[in-house]
């Protein structure tokens, strides 16, 4: 009896009206970075953006807009807010404000491997060099203070598969210029070389019936040799093909003979409830 005067008691509660809150304009609706530029679009988070004569550009998240004519400038991984609404229509943002967020400091350090090299070019009579490490552009000048460690002697050409420990200034453009930085050479130890013996190997080669037991995954944890590849030669291509697209083209480029040179491999295992890629040192 109780229980059914308890619901009675509900059903007959006064209705209650729960009004619906707008979206914020304090809330953007992608924070990120700058993902793609072009004469006519740029994409903030992989998402098109399409500016509209009632858009607004902002810096730092200020009170100072200004109106949007055509399609702002920007570079590639600049920081970046963006509100409006996303339109399917068009397969794309509309844009009510963009918000660039410029770095609050302007000295940047970083540590990456030389992945390319372009053309040197020529500004205000001295020589620049550019290079790319770190996912950054760096720009080498006169000024710039290297210092080149074993084997590498001091004034070593400056090229791709070389290890760079930079400090500099970041341009409003994003890119870096060079205030001094420590160049390695791109070794590979011996106790390296055995650890990426003792990875290498090729999901294709594993028996398609291999299966690790329970009792093994327990003590010993998963053991990667023994997940066999999709059974899916259509798929296995088009993986592959994908997967080598993004290698990078120094890599293709080293002699099979170099040490630093990875065999990457780009396969599909057929492992039930895996939600991410199983990466290896050896590629």
């Amino acid at each position: 009896m109780c229980a059914r005067h308890s619901l009675l008691f509900l059903l007959f509660l006064p209705p209650i009206t729960v009004a619906a809150q707008a979206p914020s304009e304090q809330v953007p609706l992608y924070d990120g970075y700058v993902t793609a530029v072009s004469p006519e679009s740029i994409a903030v988070n992989g998402a098109t953006l399409r500016f509209t004569p009632q858009s607004l550009l902002s810096v730092n998240g200020g009170h100072s807009f200004t109106s949007i004519q055509g399609t702002p400038e920007a570079f590639l991984g600049e920081p970046a807010k963006v509100f409006g609404k996303l339109e399917k229509k068009f397969d794309a943002v509309v844009v009510t404000r963009l918000d660039f967020i410029m770095p609050s400091s302007a000295q940047v350090s970083g540590f990456g491997v030389i992945d390319l090299v372009p053309p040197e070019v020529s500004a205000a009579g001295n020589t620049l060099h550019l290079i790319r490490a770190d996912g950054r552009l760096l720009t080498i000048t006169p000024k710039s203070s290297l210092r080149f460690t074993a084997p590498l002697a001091t004034g070593t050409p400056l090229h791709t598969n070389l290890w760079i420990r930079y400090h500099g200034t970041r341009n409003p453009d994003g890119s870096i210029i060079v205030t001094d930085a420590e160049i390695t050479a791109n070794s590979v130890g011996s106790s390296e070389a055995k650890l990426l013996k003792k990875n290498n190997y090729d999901p294709a080669a594993v028996d398609p019936d291999a299966h690790q037991s329970a009792p093994s995954k327990f003590f010993r944890g998963l053991d990667y040799k023994q997940i066999p590849p999709w059974d899916d030669v259509a798929m296995q291509a088009r993986v592959d093909r994908i997967g080598q697209r993004v290698v990078p083209a120094y890599q293709r480029q080293l002699p099979e003979s170099d040490p630093a040179k990875i065999q990457f491999r780009f396969e599909v295992i057929d492992r039930k409830h895996a939600n991410d890629a199983l990466t290896l040192p050896s590629g």
